[in-house]
């Protein structure tokens, strides 16, 4: 073999192993924006609750983002954190998180509640008019995967019938052409 077949070698598995590596990464990242999204619903619904009960929602936003465990509701409590000792509203701060991370649906909630607020809306409205859409959205998310793992599942049993149909008649097509 020659001397430069090494290197090439080397080459093609590096690059190969960097678009795996790649690929994984951005599954991984997609998985945790949909874990994310699904905290999001969580909590607007905490929001909600809470503002329902009568607090405000300058209290309301901490006070649930302190109720939830894991990861990314420690992000949601250090981002409206982060806005009381920056002096911007606690939205502003979710919609700051949201480019970080690229979530269309906090940069979208720091728009419309910027907007209730600057109109004079009720907050109260909008947050619970978010949760709903989002609770609609994971609603939607989920039947779509239980359609996909239907069918792929159907998929997967087609596959079994033809191998098992394949190994049944085998002999008997075999003996049809041998004569």
């Amino acid at each position: 073999l020659p001397l430069v077949f090494g290197p090439a070698t080397g080459l093609v598995l590096a690059a190969a192993m960097l678009l795996v590596t790649r690929q994984e990464l951005a599954n991984n990242a997609k998985k945790r924006r949909a874990e994310f999204r699904r905290t999001l619903s969580v909590y607007l619904d905490l929001v909600a609750m809470s503002m329902q009960a009568g607090r405000g929602h300058a209290e309301a936003l901490p006070a649930s983002a302190a109720i939830g465990s894991g990861w990314a509701f420690t992000h949601l409590q250090d981002a409206i954190d982060g806005a009381r000792f920056s002096g911007t509203t606690a939205w502003h701060s979710l919609g700051q998180l949201g480019d970080r991370f690229g979530l269309r649906e906090l940069t979208d909630l720091d728009a419309a509640l910027t907007l209730a607020n600057d109109d004079g809306a009720k907050v109260r409205t909008t947050l619970v008019a978010r949760a709903e859409t989002l609770r609609a959205e994971r609603i939607a998310d989920a039947e779509a995967a239980a359609a996909q793992a239907t069918e792929s599942m159907r998929f997967a049993l087609i596959v079994m019938v033809f191998a098992f149909l394949s190994y049944e008649l085998y002999p008997s097509v075999a003996r049809l052409f041998a004569g």
